[in-house]
């Protein structure tokens, strides 16, 4: 049966291990979302021009590809809208810029783009004469074009590192783990046998426990 030391170290270990679960759970999502702000950003203003003087213009075709999602989270699909148009005399296909298509079959594969999709026929685009391979529908205009969405993608990731940070300041106003002193002397980082050894009542107070590997500068 284990004592109450041993079930109170228990504890400590869960806490710990999902505290830095947590953390970086956090520290993954922040950079993910992060990494995400700059293509927002080139889309929110590639919106905010096509608004104001872009070339509009009804697509010849549009399909709905749906990728596998092998590697990604199954309620976080890549589902992007194909479309074909021609401009300036030459055939143009290109992914359109915007929000995922809805009602879209569960494997991965082509299908015509529906009016249930959103992107049924007639199917109006926007884009710029000299870069006609970023285009969007204009039924998504005003969302991509809305810096509120890039905003929202800011703070979701500051929001992301907030578990860091606690983690951080707690480390910081308790005092630093002896264990990060170890790696400040001569040979403590290479030595696998080092320990701490906790009194008794379970107190931050430790001691090193010197292992008996040879030529360690202690």
């Amino acid at each position: 049966m284990a004592s109450p030391m041993q079930r109170r170290a228990r504890v400590l270990r869960n806490v710990r291990g999902l505290a830095v679960g947590v953390v970086a759970a956090g520290v993954f999502l922040a950079v993910g979302l992060f990494a995400a702000v700059p293509g927002e950003v080139a889309d929110q203003q590639l919106a905010v021009r096509l608004v104001a003087d872009g070339q509009r213009q009804v697509v010849d075709r549009a399909e709905l590809i749906r990728r596998p999602s092998a590697g990604r989270s199954d309620f976080d699909p890549r589902i992007d809208v194909e479309v074909g148009f021609v401009a300036d005399g030459a055939e143009v296909t290109t992914l359109l810029i915007g929000p995922d298509p809805q009602h879209v079959p569960d494997d991965a594969g082509r299908y015509p783009a529906t009016a249930e999709s959103g992107y049924g026929e007639p199917l109006e685009i926007a884009y710029l004469p000299q870069d006609p391979r970023r285009a969007i529908a204009v039924r998504d205009l005003q969302v991509v074009a809305d810096a509120g969405q890039v905003m929202g993608t800011r703070v979701l990731a500051v929001l992301g590192l907030v578990p860091l940070v606690a983690a951080v300041a707690t480390w910081l106003l308790r005092g630093r783990p002896p264990w990060w002193n170890y790696f400040r002397s001569v040979g403590c980082a290479l030595c696998p046998h080092l320990r701490d050894d906790h009194d008794a009542v379970g107190s931050r107070a430790c001691r090193r426990v010197p292992c008996g590997c040879p030529g360690l500068v202690r």
